[in-house]
């Protein structure tokens, strides 16, 4: 923010209370020189004295008064803005009433500002017609021409120029999460009330300008009347085409902001908001976008903490499957990995040390796991049971599993050359894998389920990994994952072996 930027927001609400003043003054010079031009030639010296004192009165009195009370009734923004700046504390109902004012505030200084323009017609009208000599009856039809065109040309300018100072310089402070559009009490123009007063500004109010003057009698249009007219019908065109530039910058900034921000969200940032709060058409859709946003990045943290407690491949095969109990049959490979002299080395270190080593061996393992497109399904104290062709990857997943423990066993010499090994013997794994039909799917109750495998083949797959210890193998398989190896991974067959559940021996094998 430059320090230009920090000025104007620190006196954003003097700002947007003087910024429409500007208008004003262009509708006070067209009014001034009608008057000189077309309504002083038709006065006497009295009358014109008269309207000089009128016009002096005036502005010491009507002027001075409604700036006091644009004055008075926006001295609690201004409190609040400023304690809204410094970060201090504000309680509700104060902020409540102050947003509520905020976006009022372009109606405040409109109304003032139609107070001070039109009342000048019967204020006028009556000093001049009750003023000294025979007034010329042609001064009761300028007067009304001359502040009816001043004030639109005021007006219409006025509510822009006041609308945008707010959006600009309070509304970033008094509405810093948005929901504005939200605000009770609060009335802003939509897009078709801006259309409407743009229509008023640009088309209707030059219009009725150069109709005014075309009224106006002949006898009384001298040599500066035509100069004037076209002086009007000119600065009209200008104030459309600002007008058009106004609401232009109230329409097309939230657009190119929104715009900006989906495509940030398209490239993945789900950090990008609108930093925009606005009371109208576009409050509600900003306000939208950033919700339907931090929904997306809830949904998106919440989804990757998931995937860490059950795995990146479960977690999205559960979040594609209906929320129901059950599973479909599937042959899938099942491997149980155990960790060895875990008991032993633990014994002597703390429970902080525990876990930094099973952190250490879980985390190569599982990373060996998911590159061979396998999913760890639960741990088991020092241990885990891990699934190959349950996902989306279904082929070829017996040979992806022995692989991957074989890249297990060589992962393992890393691991104890990162350990501190006067703790005891090295640490050691045995691996055990089965290929078979199973159940794969959400087990459980309606109220706590499981993304696990379910049969006979999950049983077999920890068996033999329990054979491993009776056999010194650290990795065996059996001849059900066997046959779906490829032809040149090298294989040994071992003697057949009685596991607890089965009538008959299991053909074994490890790796040659």
């Amino acid at each position: 923010m430059t320090k230009i930027q920090q000025w104007l927001s620190k006196r954003g609400v003097l700002v947007a209370i003087v910024a429409p003043l500007f208008p004003n003054v262009i509708g006070s010079v067209f009014n001034i020189w009608y008057n000189f031009a077309n309504i002083k030639p038709l006065l006497s010296e009295p009358q014109m004295s008269r309207f000089l004192n009128a016009v002096t009165i005036y502005n010491l009195i009507v002027y001075p008064t409604l700036i006091v009370s644009v004055v008075l009734w926006s001295r609690s923004i201004s409190r609040t803005h400023q304690r809204l700046l410094r970060g201090d504390d504000v309680e509700l109902t104060e902020l409540s009433a102050a947003q509520r004012k905020v976006i009022n505030l372009p109606w405040a200084l409109v109304t003032i500002s139609c107070l001070g323009w039109f009342l000048c017609i019967p204020v006028f009208l009556a000093a001049m017609y009750w003023g000294p000599g025979e007034l010329d009856p042609h001064v009761l039809i300028h007067l009304p021409i001359s502040f009816t065109i001043a004030g639109m040309i005021a007006v219409t300018q006025s509510l822009f120029v006041a609308e945008l100072c707010s959006v600009r310089l309070l509304y970033p402070a008094f509405f810093p999460s948005g929901g504005a559009a939200k605000t009770e009490g609060g009335y802003t123009l939509g897009l078709v009330g801006k259309g409407l007063i743009w229509a008023l500004s640009a088309v209707v109010c030059p219009v009725i300008s150069l109709f005014l003057l075309l009224i106006v009698p002949e006898a009384t249009r001298d040599a500066e009347f035509v100069p004037f007219a076209l002086a009007v019908s000119a600065v009209s065109i200008l104030f459309g085409l600002v007008s058009a530039v106004l609401i232009g910058k109230l329409v097309t900034e939230p657009v190119a902001s929104l715009r900006e921000a989906a495509e940030r969200v398209g490239q993945g940032d789900l950090n990008a908001r609108v930093e925009l709060s606005r009371s109208d058409d576009f409050g509600p859709l900003i306000d939208s976008f950033n919700s339907m946003v931090s929904g997306l990045n809830e949904k998106e943290q919440l989804q990757a903490t998931f995937g860490r407690h059950v795995g990146e491949q479960a977690a999205r095969e559960i979040l594609a499957q209906e929320f129901e109990l059950g599973g479909v049959e599937k042959v899938i490979t099942v491997m149980f990995v155990d960790l060895r002299n875990y008991t032993a080395r633990s014994s002597d270190l703390s429970p902080h040390e525990v876990v930094q080593m099973l952190n250490l061996f879980l985390s190569d393992m599982v990373e060996i796991v998911e590159n061979h497109h396998g999913m760890v399904n639960k741990f088991l104290g020092d241990g885990f049971m891990a699934l190959f062709g349950a996902g989306q990857f279904t082929t070829g997943h017996a040979e992806l599993a022995v692989r991957a423990g074989q890249k297990m066993l060589d992962q393992m010499e890393a691991i104890n050359r990162k350990l501190d090994m006067d703790h005891g013997a090295e640490l050691a794994i045995g691996v055990g894998i089965h290929t078979g039909p199973a159940i794969v799917g959400s087990i459980g109750s309606i109220r706590r389920l499981e993304y696990t495998a379910i049969g006979d083949t999950v049983n077999v797959a920890s068996r033999i990994e329990s054979l491993t210890k009776a056999l010194g193998e650290p990795l065996l398989f059996t001849a059900d994952t066997c046959v779906f190896l490829e032809r040149g991974l090298a294989v040994q067959e071992l003697p057949p072996q009685q596991v607890k559940g089965k009538p008959e021996p299991i053909e074994v094998f490890t790796l040659g």
